[in-house]
């Protein structure tokens, strides 16, 4: 069972109260005194901090101002932060002034501010009970008491827990869904919201809930991956064949073809592993009206033509040396690689992925069985 790890980031929300483009803040420091040290005001480019200003601490207080034309991702930090009890503070900067104080639980004033502050309270302590939990579980491995009975048990309570944050996560987002407190825990908890969930938190978000660039990238790979998800119509793309020819996939549709979707590219050793694999399932069941279509996201077509070529593969290639930038890969939301999907006759989209063992058992089900 993995080790759940609780987070010592605390993330606000920074309301504003200027109607200018310019934020003050006004620090201070408790618990520890930071006297004579630096903080630093900080921003995160490419998941990389960079320093956008520092601030000499002085009598526990600290002071930043400056201007900025949009909000973003911003953390107030200091030295040796792993070493002391104080947590970094991590919020969305916007123009305003905001009163914040460093502390074991860090926090800045506000109404919104104090709801996010009793959300984190109502966090850790689900996350605390979890963490205990674990540690059950594994003294139960490691002790040798672990039995069926106990093992269902435990799935159980590890189940509740799970709903509990969730849900916890869920509620205080869609509640907040209009303003930046909801959208930094939308961030946070993203991984853990069902399809369901996110689809009702984006189709109703409003305001300051969509300033964040992030919050707008993830909104846009949201419908489009939607558009292209499991029961959903096939979307036609135009593709160009190897004697560039432009070939739309409606030209396989409603012929009773089977019709895989095979995303990669030559430099891309994962796809090129992938290979045998795809020519096993083609000789097996190309037999039963399944036809491959391989779209290759190369941008060398020397590089292209020469891998196909050398892998002599029985079956269409397509590429229109655009790369990521493909607008078959735009479509189809195809952000990893080697990448398959699967339209039926009819043409839905039936199974989309990346592991091979799941198409080959959806090939298995609608071949064998």
């Amino acid at each position: 069972m993995i080790k759940f790890i609780i987070r010592s980031i605390f993330i606000i929300m920074l309301f504003s109260e200027c109607s200018d483009n310019n934020f003050y803040i006004d620090g201070k420091i408790k618990t520890e005194s930071l006297d004579g040290e630096y903080v630093y005001l900080k921003t995160i480019i490419n998941n990389t901090l960079l320093n956008i200003d520092s601030s000499l601490v002085e009598n526990d207080k600290f002071k930043f101002s400056g201007h900025i034309d949009s909000c973003t991702i911003v953390e107030i930090t200091f030295p040796f932060a792993e070493k002391i009890k104080l947590t970094p503070l991590v919020f969305v900067l916007e123009a305003g002034k905001y009163q914040c104080v460093i502390d074991t639980l860090s926090y800045a004033s506000g109404e919104n501010n104090e709801n996010l502050y009793d959300y984190y309270l109502s966090e850790y302590s689900l996350y605390n009970k979890l963490n205990e939990l674990t540690d059950e579980y594994n003294y139960a491995i490691l002790t040798k008491s672990l039995n069926d009975s106990l093992t269902i048990d435990y799935k159980a309570r590890f189940g509740f827990l799970n709903k509990e944050i969730n849900e916890l996560a869920y509620n205080f987002i869609y509640l907040n869904n209009d303003n930046s407190a909801g959208a930094l825990v939308f961030l946070q908890t993203y991984s853990i919201l069902t399809k369901q969930q996110i689809l009702n938190i984006l189709k109703t978000s409003s305001g300051n809930f969509n300033c964040l660039y992030e919050i707008r990238i993830i909104t846009k790979q949201f419908f489009t991956e939607n558009k292209s998800s499991i029961g959903m119509p096939y979307i036609n793309v135009n593709l160009i064949d190897s004697a560039n020819v432009t070939v739309p996939i409606s030209y396989y549709i409603n012929n009773n073809f089977w019709i895989l979707l095979n995303f990669w590219r030559s430099d891309c050793q994962p796809c090129l592993d992938e290979i045998q694999f795809l020519k096993a399932i083609y000789e097996k069941y190309a037999v039963e009206n399944l036809i491959i279509l391989s779209i290759s996201l190369d941008v060398s077509k020397e590089l292209w033509t020469k891998n196909i070529k050398q892998d002599q593969m029985p079956w269409p290639q397509f590429c229109d040396f655009k790369g990521w930038d493909s607008e078959a890969a735009k479509q189809y939301a195809i952000n990893l690689l080697p990448f398959n999907i699967l339209i039926d006759p009819d043409g839905n989209i039936v199974l989309r992925g990346d592991r091979q063992n799941m198409l080959s058992q959806k090939l298995k089900e609608i071949f064998e069985e």
